[in-house]
């Protein structure tokens, strides 16, 4: 694994890969912006679509906004991975992007060091004043904005929040301290130990809106062929079987 420094490396709970695979095709990997949420599912698809294509693939990870205003600033990625579907949308509008499309459902649940809590609805509003809750930045990930949106739905208006820059940061915050409750990504979780997964309550999805996760190919880099490949592969059935079993809904 080795790591991409460019002026677009995010500095702070960002990083970039590059998988390998011997031989590969292409002289410059396809470039991945992603939302901090599929980073690791990504990972996952990135090994088998090299083994399979020979096509380097690097990507880049920070929160879906600050992605998002560093592809209209001119960053060289070839695909956008985004937390939600408004962005990528915002891109097409905007004649950044192809057509996007919708990889996954994200699943948004409760996250704690102690394992001895009974995470439920009823145990949440008799005791949510006895814990900080730790969210990603609603105005640029929306899984911040998923967990702000499911605060409100309970009324839980006095709550105190610690806002990380993405919902990794979130995890950690939630991470560091018995007394802070993560509102973070299934998908975090399922890459825990099964000692810690069994921590987390995945909250119900009427109580926050539908986390859409889509994509969308960059128009005018010179590897859109590759490009489309890849989005071929994440869309396979195969490839949508792998992100289920990550702690995603399907996309589509």
């Amino acid at each position: 694994m080795s790591f991409l420094l460019s002026k677009w490396t995010i500095p702070l709970f960002a990083w970039s890969f590059v998988l390998g695979t011997g031989a590969l095709k292409a002289s410059q990997p396809l470039r991945v912006a992603v939302a901090s949420n599929f980073a690791k599912p990504l990972e996952r698809l990135i090994e088998e679509f090299e083994k399979r294509s020979g096509i380097s693939v690097a990507a880049s990870s920070s929160s879906s906004g600050k992605l998002y205003f560093q592809i209209m600033q001119g960053a060289p990625f070839d695909i956008y991975l985004a937390a939600n579907h408004e962005y990528p949308s915002q891109l097409y509008q905007q004649g950044k992007v192809l057509q996007p499309f919708a990889y996954a459902r994200g699943r948004l649940v409760m996250w704690s060091q102690d394992r001895s809590l009974p995470l439920s609805l009823g145990w949440l509003q008799k005791n949510y004043r006895e814990y900080r809750f730790s969210i990603a930045n609603p105005k640029t990930a929306p899984y911040g904005q998923a967990a702000k949106a499911f605060l409100k739905t309970m009324n839980l208006h006095d709550v105190q929040v610690l806002q990380g820059e993405s919902v990794g940061q979130a995890f950690h915050f939630a991470r560091s301290s018995k007394k802070v409750l993560g509102l973070v990504a299934l998908s975090q979780v399922r890459g825990l130990s099964k000692k810690d997964q069994s921590r987390f309550w995945e909250l119900p999805q009427d109580k926050y809106p539908a986390i859409i996760q889509s994509g969308a190919i960059v128009k005018g880099r010179p590897q859109q062929q590759e490009a489309q490949q890849f989005v071929n592969f994440i869309l396979s059935s195969k490839a949508q079987e792998t992100i289920a079993s990550l702690g995603y809904q399907r996309g589509g």
